[in-house]
């Protein structure tokens, strides 16, 4: 009896974080959408092509690669974004000193 209401506990737990990262997913899709649409741009769709309906999983495996090398408070990227895609991200990253 008490192995299965661990049983069920750990299925509804599952459940649970499954909903959340799906919630986080279509979080991230929107932002992406939402930005395309305010600023009138568009980014580069999974065949190459300009859309202005990026997808998530486009964009996360635009960054997958991307590494942040941390020295001291300095940070910068490990490598150059390549030069095919001309509306990298540029990020400002604000030393947390003060």
């Amino acid at each position: 009896m008490v192995r299965q209401a661990r049983q069920i506990f750990f299925v509804d737990s599952l459940l649970a974080v499954r909903l959340l990262t799906l919630l986080l997913w279509r979080l991230v899709e929107r932002a992406l959408r939402v930005h395309v649409e305010t600023t009138g741009s568009t980014l580069t769709g999974w065949d190459k092509k300009e859309t202005q309906k990026p997808t998530a999983f486009t964009m996360m495996t635009k960054f997958a690669a991307v590494i942040v090398v941390k020295v001291g408070s300095h940070r910068q990227h490990a490598q150059p974004f390549p030069s095919s895609e001309p509306s990298a991200p540029q990020a400002n990253v604000a030393s947390a000193s003060g």
